[in-house]
């Protein structure tokens, strides 16, 4: 019998770490986003209050899953009055990011309710796909490989100009385009990589409105459609269903077509083939060159990009991105569309979560392989012996040739995932970090827990530290780089990056110098403070002695391994 329990206990024990590593989405998560936080309509003039539970609650659930999250401020004018949005943004770092071989992704949804719209169809289901998305690629013990953005867009205004002439958002996706210009685009120049390596972005807009009935989509413009290359196939299949409301659009531009390629490959193999995906490809590069200007049908192109992913092809044409969606007012639904009021939220039927809960767990694949990932995961059991909460780590930080300051690092806390939290402190500064351990290289990289911007500079979403945590003699060592913009005077933009050396207190001896992070010639520039400080000069000699030793050898050599391709 007892022998029978532990058995159990094993099993259970077994089940419950194998969920932990690979959770999924349900329609009972879904529901519960749904009908508790994302039923009520959010619009800055109809209902100003929901509008900013909504974005506290999104950015509370960010922060919870561990991301780097903050609120992003963005402007606008109309007749002489400034106008502020606000988006809600959580990245998730991977190996990778902050350098050239970064390749990020994005998943979004937009927050705010067209006027006088029911908030589920615009677009509770899609700010329910990213948030779910969002938990379950986060809770995962894996770090991947670039760097995923999961963002919530204010003011997409896509309704907005023909209803509300109050609105300061005259154009397509106001909060979108100040993302992609104030942080976005700056991310990319400032890691070093072309435009051309951010893999694409997903936007997700109106993702709940299943209606299998015959007769139920409606095609715009269906002499257009049966004879434009791109579009053709797809009405073509829906024609064949008879007129079914039965699968997400999957819109982008012929750049795009890859995307579009991967998401409907995985929608056609996951979950009930009930449910189905149709694409629309524009027949374009730059949506909005001469060439696609030209073309008589480039109203028909306008009109089906009425949403967020116009701001990618509007703000740089080399933004990959496509839109899904349920094609919202071209599928019918209970109440006519024409006579729709706030009140008249689309029936959450069993049907309707299932099919939003395919589109989420297709996401959820898509990105987990474009954010790259490795076969073995082990969480917080592979760090080595000592790297725990309370851990204590002592240095000297130079700021630059005439500056230091000693620091302290604490680690706050170590979740099974590998997700680490951290204080750096110093006299005069404070730093709130936090990141992921990588057990395959040792290695835990650690950014701000909220990034914030230096007036007038950029955002400190840029700060990494970086490094390999090693055992020698009985203690620990901590070294690595620090990268990115983390104070008004933690600007490492010279030399890219500064190497650090931290020990904590047990740590006595000089480290084997082949354990030493291979990093670029630049000398180390944290060091031990109080009585270790001939330990940290020793371990800083026997790194650049075995730096000249192996002077010979190439330069990626040196290279971390995050900056190998």
């Amino acid at each position: 019998m007892a022998k029978t329990f532990i058995v159990l206990l094993v099993i259970f024990g077994w089940m419950t770490a194998l969920e932990a590593q690979s959770p999924e989405t349900t329609t009972a998560k879904l529901r519960q986003l749904l009908t508790e936080h994302l039923s009520t309509p959010r619009h800055h003039i109809t209902n100003p209050v929901a509008l900013n539970v909504a974005e506290d609650f999104i950015y509370d659930t960010f922060m919870s899953y561990g991301m780097q999250t903050f609120k992003h401020a963005f402007h606008m004018e109309k007749d002489g009055v400034t106008y502020q949005g606000s988006n809600v943004i959580g990245v998730w770092p991977g190996r990778r990011t902050m350098t050239s071989l970064d390749r990020p992704v994005l998943l979004t949804a937009h927050y705010d309710t067209p006027y006088e719209m029911p908030a589920l169809e615009k677009n509770g289901g899609g700010l329910a796909a990213l948030l779910e998305a969002a938990r379950v690629l986060t809770s995962e013990r894996c770090m991947r490989d670039y760097t995923m953005f999961f963002t919530a867009f204010d003011y997409a205004a896509n309704f907005e100009r023909a209803y509300d002439k109050d609105s300061p958002c005259r154009e397509i996706g106001c909060g979108c385009r100040a993302f992609l210009e104030d942080i976005l685009l700056p991310f990319v120049s400032k890691s070093g990589f072309p435009v051309g390596n951010f893999q694409g972005a997903f936007v997700v807009d109106g993702l709940l409105n299943y209606n299998n009935t015959p007769g139920a989509q409606e095609i715009p413009y269906p002499d257009v459609f049966r004879t434009i290359p791109g579009f053709a196939d797809g009405y073509d299949e829906v024609v064949a269903d008879g007129y079914r409301g039965n699968f997400i659009a999957t819109i982008g531009r012929q750049k795009d077509a890859p995307l579009v390629s991967v998401f409907n490959t995985k929608f056609a193999r996951a979950g009930s083939v009930r449910f189905k995906s149709r694409d629309l490809i524009i027949p374009h590069m730059d949506v909005f060159g001469p060439q696609a200007q030209s073309d008589p049908y480039w109203p028909v192109y306008r009109t089906i990009i009425d949403a967020d992913v116009y701001g990618f092809y509007k703000v740089h044409p080399e933004l990959k991105a496509i839109l899904l969606s349920d094609t919202v007012h071209l599928r019918g639904r209970e109440t006519e569309w024409g006579a729709l009021t706030p009140a008249d939220s689309v029936t959450l039927t069993a049907d309707r979560l299932n099919f939003l809960k395919k589109t989420t767990d297709v996401l959820v694949s898509v990105l987990r392989d474009m954010a790259g990932h490795h076969a073995t995961c082990k969480g917080a059991d592979g760090f080595p012996s000592g790297f725990k909460q309370g851990l204590r780590l002592d240095g000297t930080l130079h700021l630059n040739a005439n500056s230091r300051q000693n620091v302290s690092l604490v680690v706050n806390s170590i979740e099974a995932r590998g997700f680490v939290q951290a204080t750096l402190t110093s006299p005069s500064m404070t730093l709130e970090l936090s990141g992921m351990f990588n057990p395959d290289e040792q290695q835990v990289a650690l950014r701000y827990q909220e990034p914030h911007k230096i007036a007038p500079g950029p955002l400190t979403v840029t700060c990494t530290m970086i490094g390999k945590v090693l055992p020698f003699r009985s203690g620990l060592v901590y070294m690595g780089e620090m990268r990115g913009v983390c104070g008004e005077k933690m600007v490492f933009d010279q030399l890219g990056y500064q190497n650090f050396v931290l020990f904590n207190s047990q740590a006595v001896g000089t480290p084997d110098a082949s354990t030493l992070p291979r990093g670029n010639a630049t000398p180390v520039v944290l060091a031990l403070m109080g009585g270790i400080a001939f330990t940290a000069a020793a371990a800083a000699i026997a790194f650049i002695l075995y730096k000249q030793r192996v002077s010979g050898l190439p330069s990626t050599y040196w290279v971390m391994n995050e900056n190998k391709a």
